[in-house]
């Protein structure tokens, strides 16, 4: 918060530089402040001197405070998730008597086409399947950086 007669300085020298014409400048006196020399008290100082507290506070919003009552934006894929076998091997091969089908679990997580979900256990206790999504459902390094940035409070 500014002082009244930080201000009353502040709005006079304002008022001094701005001219609309050449021809009406206004001559200014000397304009006083709170500022002394210290070394020639007949001299003069030109300066406003003034200590302002500041203050800042983290404000916390979600999508439903700015857009009341409006829908969420569709996500740019869809991100269902999909359940692949494990032993699941490619038969990508064109070579003769290869049928085509999916590429496998390990070569869709190789390609960095897909992200973990979660896995199922068979009754041995072995993986049985896994659940992964589009790479860009489950990784934020897609769009952005993984970076915290200056202003995250923990």
């Amino acid at each position: 918060m500014q002082s009244v007669e930080a201000y009353n300085y502040y709005n006079t020298l304002k008022s001094f530089s701005n001219s609309e014409s050449v021809f009406s400048e206004v001559q200014p006196g000397f304009l006083e402040g709170n500022i002394k020399s210290a070394s020639a008290t007949g001299q003069n100082a030109l300066g406003y001197f003034e200590v302002a507290s500041v203050s800042q506070q983290r404000i916390y919003f979600d999508y439903e405070d700015l857009f009341p009552g409006e829908p969420l934006p569709v996500y740019p894929i869809s991100c269902v998730p999909t359940v692949r076998s494990i032993s699941h091997r490619s038969y990508c091969d064109p070579g003769p008597g290869a049928t085509l089908s999916p590429l496998s679990l390990i070569e869709s997580i190789h390609g960095e086409l897909v992200a973990y979900y979660s896995t199922q256990v068979d009754s041995n206790g072995g993986l049985s399947s896994a659940t992964t999504v589009p790479r860009a459902c489950g990784d934020c390094t897609l769009f952005g950086s993984d970076e915290v940035p200056d202003f995250w409070i923990e």
